[in-house]
């Protein structure tokens, strides 16, 4: 579904720009002339303020773009250098990012990458110089050693401003020329949040930046007044789009508290008065806990509204923080190869929706890159100026997700009458197993409803006969316990069957990126190397029982390997459907009786399942449901199989068909155990109450039954023997 657009498709391949509002009869500019025309207009209005230093005025600001600029052309670096940024005090990472963009290309490098993970993006990305803080970074030397970059070394400034000087080499042979990077270059080069084993290098223009602020103004009506507080990471891009450059290029201010990790209210919002934040869900659930446990934290001043993004936050979170903390709190959505896509604003909201894209730049596509009618899932594409030009060195990703002038998301959504845009998951977290489309986030969120679930992912695996199969892995609450068969009983609760994960592991903690977003690869490569040692250690397990022995026989023939041992689990080993069918028929034919499909489900390994076989070879079980069809009559069938349980029943309720119920009740007098006198009596001792009726309570099976065998009092039905 197209959202209003009736625009002209860009050709492939060039630059996104499709009409757009935010930019008709503006002339495109770069950073330095869009920031160079605020300061010339109010140069003595605040810029950046931080617990930490002192306040950098727009003035301050300008002169620190400037300065860097001379340096660099001295020092040998024009227009096109790349210019990594490496400081850890998030002010001064910001100046120094707004600074070196103005003039070159400015790479915002995290000061947390581990000497492993800063040589692979180096490697990556080749950069000409790296602008290291001067006090002491031994990491950050290191990797310019290694990789050959010149050294820029920044010092605080002398006013104790964010401002920094910096100490450049000047150049061995002649100064760079003295040009201004153009409109549809890139001002910055930033990583993807890491959701892939390779980030992804994305470069996004001037034009782009220009453009996502001005779309973020319009729809918050921000203004010079305006102040973000900014507690997300200025390396990278919602942190850099959003919460610094956007207030900065609309002649406002933004705010640093002296720790986004630590929440202090009085900090936050009494020092600092922003009129504005925005972050992702975890921020907004820890104000809404400090909020809740220290109300009187809370001061007079508090923010025109806040905004969520990078992942759901439920509506009850939402109403929460709405009613403790007095301003609004509204989800949006975006990109870092896009900005921000689509928002909820102050005045147009509703609720489970991630608010409504900007015209003429979003669509709802099927496969087949056909729009789809409102209501409808699809893939999610945009376009616009906002858009990157494309991936860095990376040719068959662009060529697959940049298509007819639009970039493809890999998000699922749709759009409803009135334009507002609902998020259904990624296209890479819906994984088909055997067939069935299974949405990881929907299994996720079933987990997270469970009261000792604090956090849970679903992931997918490979499956030898699937294709794949659901894991999922939950951290629980603090003092809280429950056994992963307790998890997955609830999930059958709640969930279609094949939804259900396989296997439930406890952990510690979820693997998350920088940003926060759930690594569910590494999740996946964890299980691998599990199932892998279990594989290793089942070559060399031994049966404990002869039955068990022949479980296992009987699996490592189904499945075709020999790796599979007592511990082993039949569908992490390759099981399905269809060969669980076939094992029961097998197990059936070996124990001569019926055994309940539900405990194939309820074993998790072998050694479970062959004492849980031997349990039922010496009992015989009541009832046994077959074809279960809620809301059909079934068919009551009394057997007198005493010596296999009623084996042969199977077969006759495959022939039925799976539409006809079938209730198989055992007979009585096994273990000289009374037989009753009508089947009404074997009915009311058989069948379970039901909970919901007054008094004794029956079933609706038992009323049936007691209805049906209203003329038979007297007669037993329970034979010695056959059918």
């Amino acid at each position: 579904m197209n959202y209003d657009s009736d625009a002209a498709v860009p050709p492939a391949g060039s630059v996104f720009a499709a009409p757009d509002p935010a930019t008709a009869g503006i002339e495109p500019v770069t950073l330095h002339a869009a920031l160079s025309r605020v300061a010339h207009g109010a140069p003595d209005r605040s810029a950046v303020l931080s617990t930490r230093f002192a306040p950098l005025d727009h003035r301050g600001l300008q002169q620190m773009i400037e300065q860097t600029r001379r340096q660099l052309r001295l020092a040998g670096f024009g227009r096109d250098a790349r210019i990594g940024v490496l400081l850890p005090e998030a002010p001064q990472a910001a100046v120094a990012i707004i600074a070196v963009a103005c003039s070159a290309v400015a790479v915002p490098l995290d000061p947390r990458l581990g000497p492993a993970e800063l040589d692979q993006f180096l490697q990556q990305l080749p950069l000409d110089a790296l602008l290291i803080s001067s006090d002491g970074d031994q990491q950050g030397r290191a990797a310019a050693e290694r990789h050959g970059l010149t050294l820029i070394r920044a010092e605080a400034a002398a006013d104790g401003s964010p401002a920094l000087q910096l100490d450049m080499p000047l150049a061995a042979a002649q100064p760079a020329a003295d040009d201004l990077p153009e409109a549809d270059a890139p001002a910055f080069i930033l990583r993807s949040s890491g959701t892939t084993a390779l980030p992804k290098l994305i470069p996004f223009t001037h034009r782009n930046m220009l453009t996502a602020a001005r779309k973020w103004q319009r729809w918050f009506g921000l203004d010079a007044s305006d102040r973000c507080l900014c507690v997300s990471a200025p390396y990278y891009s919602h942190g850099l789009k959003v919460t610094i450059l956007t207030p900065l290029l609309t002649g406002g201010s933004v705010a640093f508290p002296l720790s986004p990790a630590v929440v202090d209210l009085h900090e936050w919002f009494e020092s600092l008065r922003p009129s504005w934040y925005s972050a992702g869900p975890a921020l907004h659930r820890a104000i809404l806990e400090a909020a809740s446990a220290h109300p009187e934290g809370l001061g007079t001043q508090r923010p025109r509204f806040a905004s969520s993004g990078g992942a759901p936050l439920g509506q009850d979170i939402i109403d929460a923080f709405e009613q403790t903390m007095g301003f609004p709190l509204l989800e949006h959505y975006g990109s870092s190869e896009a900005a921000q896509i689509a928002v909820n604003t102050p005045t147009e909201r509703k609720a489970d929706t991630v608010g409504r894209p900007w015209p003429e730049t979003l669509s709802i596509v099927d496969e087949n890159g056909i729009p789809l009618a409102a209501g409808e899932r699809g893939e999610i594409r945009v376009r616009g100026a906002t858009v990157m030009p494309g991936y860095l060195g990376d040719d068959t990703l662009n060529r697959e997700v940049l298509r007819d002038g639009w970039f493809h998301t890999g998000d699922i959504g749709s759009l409803d009458e009135d334009g507002f845009l609902r998020l259904h998951g990624r296209l890479r977290e819906v994984i088909n197993r055997g067939g069935e489309k299974v949405s990881l986030p929907e299994v996720d969120a079933v987990l997270l409803r469970h009261p000792a679930v604090a956090d849970a992912a679903a992931f997918a695996v490979p499956h030898q006969r699937l294709g794949q199969d659901v894991a999922a892995a939950v951290v629980l609450r603090p003092g809280m316990q429950v056994a992963s068969e307790e998890l997955q009983r609830y999930l059958r609760g709640e969930l279609v069957y094949f939804k259900v994960p396989r296997r439930v592991q406890i952990i510690e903690a979820l693997p998350r990126g920088l940003t926060g977003k759930v690594l569910r690869h590494r999740l996946a490569d964890a299980y691998l190397e599990q199932r892998s040692a279990r594989a290793r250690a089942a070559a060399v397990a031994e049966a404990a029982s002869e039955l068990e022995q022949q479980v296992l026989a009987l699996w490592r023939r189904l499945l075709k390997t020999e790796a599979v041992g007592p511990s082993d689990n039949f569908l992490d080993c390759g099981g399905d459907s269809l060969l669980a069918t076939e094992m029961l028929a097998e197990l059936e034919q070996m124990l001569g009786r019926v055994i309940p499909e539900s405990l194939l489900v309820e074993a998790e390994t072998a050694r479970e399942l062959a004492a849980r076989l031997e349990n039922l070879a010496n009992h015989i079980i009541p009832v046994i449901d077959f074809n279960a069809q809620p809301g059909r009559t079934p068919l009551f069938w009394f057997h007198g199989d005493f010596a296999h349980g009623g084996y042969y029943i199977r077969r006759l309720a495959r022939l039925l068909g799976p539409q006809q119920p079938l209730t198989a009740i055992a007979p009585h007098g096994m273990d000289n155990e009374l037989i009753p006198e009508s089947v009404q009596q074997m009915a009311r001792e058989r069948l379970p109450p039901d909970p919901r009726a007054p008094g004794a309570g029956t079933v609706p099976h038992r009323r049936l039954l007691q209805r049906r065998a209203g003329g038979l009092r007297g007669r037993s039905f329970a034979h010695r023997g056959g059918p």
